[in-house]
């Protein structure tokens, strides 16, 4: 039997979406790395953090971070914003990496010196990270309705162990997206307190 092309379109999204989540953790290093490199380097050439304490640094780095996301933004959207245009940049740039030039320029005044690579990856990375991943992960379902619960239950391979009668779409999509996706595969133990399991006869 052919596969439902509901979940076709829901297989190709997340597949889509995920790409886009994984890109942009890895654009997240290179708009600090790139940043870095240009403007935090002493004269003998090496990373110097405490240049962050001065204003005009601070500045300089958040506008080569944010104009590292915002070309990297235009090729994966495939558009272009004009130079002068400071409302859609700010846009642009918060669709695609989870924050704002203000956002991020207040972060760096925020820490100064103490916004290093390490700090940047373990404290402030994943809080842009979690926005995006949140709304792109929201996508993939959208297009999902009430007569399409017995798909996603099949496409889970949960069939033996839920009764659809008893579901809804909610129910179905939380399954999909918060345990099937992230755990791997749906167990009896995710679903032995709700109404629509079917416990097993002793």
């Amino acid at each position: 039997m052919a596969e439902p092309e509901h979940i076709k379109k829901y297989k190709r999204l997340k597949k889509k979406a995920d790409k886009i989540i994984d890109t942009t953790n890895i654009h997240h290093t290179g708009a600090f790395t790139t940043a870095a490199e240009e403007v935090l380097k002493d004269e003998s050439g090496l990373i110097d953090y405490s240049l962050l304490k001065k204003p005009e640094y601070q500045s300089k780095f958040s506008d080569k971070m944010a104009n590292y996301y915002i070309d990297k933004a235009e090729k994966t959207f495939k558009i272009k914003i004009k130079e002068r245009d400071e409302l859609e940049k700010e846009m642009l740039m918060k669709a695609y990496s989870g924050v704002t030039k203000a956002e991020l320029k207040n972060a760096i005044r925020q820490y100064r010196n103490r916004f290093t690579l390490g700090f940047f990856e373990e404290k402030v990375k994943p809080k842009f990270m979690e926005s995006i991943t949140e709304t792109l992960s929201e996508v993939p379902l959208q297009h999902f309705e009430d007569k399409h619960i017995d798909d996603i239950v099949k496409y889970m391979n949960i069939g033996h162990m839920v009764d659809t009668k008893y579901m809804k779409l909610r129910d179905a999509l939380y399954l999909l997206n918060e345990i099937h996706e992230k755990v791997g595969a749906v167990t009896e133990k995710h679903l032995e307190d709700q109404l629509y399991y079917k416990k097993k006869k002793k």
